[in-house]
């Protein structure tokens, strides 16, 4: 079934902070690095609660309020309708903080079109690594066996090429090692109001 939602049109221009930053990758190319350094050198708030690795000593700065219901959504728990009220909601929390702020998460790769479809502006980073790096991280993580990986990471790759055409997006490199100075001066570069205070007006 294709999903696909019309995107509203509003009469006046958005803050930088209206819209959010949203990291986007597969998963394990990157995405939570980059959202760390948003949410903590950069004051992006990408959540009030976010998932941790099992022992807990590992944050994946994804937020639980979006996270559980595109976990839903994805699983066919709710339909379209209901996901659509409660992302709108949520959406309209983080707008009202004015304050910049962001959204990640891997497995919603699926689904960033309709994201797409319910901002105005959103600033999007694209979390890119070698395909077979990612598909061994995937197995060694989660345990899942090669061909699941490969086809489940090849299936994100597709949906959100396929998203993000004709939008600006930000590429970050981790085809190797980056310093986390290196990253936040790329991301600065891109976007140089990013980490300033912001102010409703």
């Amino acid at each position: 079934m294709r999903l696909s939602l019309k995107k509203q049109k509003r009469d006046y221009k958005p803050h930088h902070w209206w819209d959010p930053f949203i990291v986007i990758g597969p998963g394990n190319s990157g995405t939570s690095t980059v959202a760390r350094i948003l949410h903590t050198e950069l004051g992006v708030h990408m959540g009030d609660r976010f998932r941790y690795k099992a022992d807990l000593e590992q944050c994946y700065y994804e937020d639980l309020d979006f996270k559980r219901w595109d976990d839903w959504f994805l699983a066919g728990s709710v339909p379209i309708s209901e996901w659509v009220v409660q992302i709108k909601d949520l959406i309209k929390k983080r707008r009202s903080s004015g304050s910049f702020w962001g959204i990640k998460h891997p497995k919603a790769s699926h689904i960033l079109g309709l994201y797409l479809t319910l901002v105005d502006d959103p600033k999007l980073i694209y979390c890119k690594r070698p395909e077979e790096d990612i598909i061994q991280s995937t197995i060694k993580n989660y345990n899942w066996s090669p061909e699941q990986a490969e086809r489940e990471i090849r299936r994100r790759v597709e949906c959100i090429d396929r998203s993000i055409t004709g939008h600006n997006v930000l590429l970050l490199d981790f085809s190797s090692y980056r310093t986390d100075e290196e990253i936040t001066s790329q991301i600065v570069g891109a976007f140089p109001y990013v980490g300033q205070s912001t102010t409703i007006k």
